[in-house]
């Protein structure tokens, strides 16, 4: 009797390291004709377009923020629905949403920086709400960069699986980062009751319900007295319902120019006031 060759177990391996390495090129190629599109199409002609280059930077952010989320959603997506359709392309896929994010994020932070803030010159001017989101901003595009530094077989290889895993688990606190930066300082957020606050609390609630899913699973099989309910979704929930009431019953009549308007005290960038009508007496 011939021995079984063990040929087809070492190849598996390497077909889905090269089927990574593919789709991690691709969708970085599209990332960057999106980066070069975005440039063309916005009409900057000159660092006088502040309100431009404020419009760059929330795109360049928003794509951030979103393909970090996608990074941190598919693990408990794939998870909570085992029948997903294409799970394997999905899983294969989160390497490049993980360096799209880091991608995104560096044209964000540049534009941002030394567009509409002017650079290191502007740092003083800012008040506490803005200054704490530009640094946890920073702490979150290092956190990003190393994770990104070490997104290559060759970084596992070197580190071993479980200390490659134990640094790039710091996504999580990577996520938290990014989260409280856009509430503090996200042009679209100043108003709690619109549009992109309903959906981002939306999305937000989801991941958070399917990471506690995932939590309760590993807590089922520690405690299985708890099978039924565990710790981690009837707290998800709580939070998820405080926050949705606390957020709609806040009544807000000033104007939202970006910044989270709705904390105590803090009233974001300060506007210039709007010059009179030709028809309007001046003091």
């Amino acid at each position: 009797m011939m021995a079984k060759s063990h040929g087809p177990s070492k190849e598996v391996p390497q077909n889905i390291s090269s089927r990574r390495r593919r789709l991690t090129a691709m969708i970085l190629i599209l990332d960057v004709l999106a980066l070069v599109l975005i440039g063309l199409s916005s009409g900057y002609t000159g660092p006088e377009d502040t309100l431009i280059l404020v419009g760059l930077g929330d795109i360049y952010g928003l794509l951030a923020a979103g393909f970090l989320y996608l990074t941190l959603l598919i693990s408990p997506l794939a998870l909570t629905f085992p029948r997903l359709p294409a799970k394997q392309t999905w899983f294969l896929a989160r390497r490049g949403f993980g360096l799209s994010s880091l991608l995104f994020s560096l044209p964000h932070a540049l534009v941002s920086f030394f567009g509409p803030l002017a650079g290191f010159g502007g740092v003083s001017f800012l008040d506490p709400y803005t200054g704490w989101a530009l640094l946890l901003g920073v702490f979150a595009l290092v956190i990003l960069t190393v994770l990104g530094a070490t997104a290559w077989d060759g970084a596992v290889r070197r580190l071993g699986q479980h200390r490659w895993k134990m640094l790039h688990r710091w996504v999580y606190l990577c996520g938290v980062l990014v989260l409280v930066h856009i509430l503090l300082v996200g042009t679209h957020y100043g108003d709690p009751h619109s549009p992109w606050m309903f959906w981002s609390l939306a999305a937000l609630g989801f991941l958070a319900f399917l990471q506690a899913l995932r939590f309760d699973a590993w807590w089922s099989r520690k405690y299985p007295q708890d099978r039924r309910y565990g710790p981690a979704t009837l707290l998800a929930v709580v939070l998820i319902t405080s926050a949705w009431f606390w957020t709609t019953a806040r009544l807000e009549t000033q104007p939202a120019t970006g910044g989270v308007r709705w904390i105590i005290g803090h009233h974001g960038m300060i506007l210039p006031a709007p010059a009179p009508s030709a028809g309007e007496a001046k003091p």
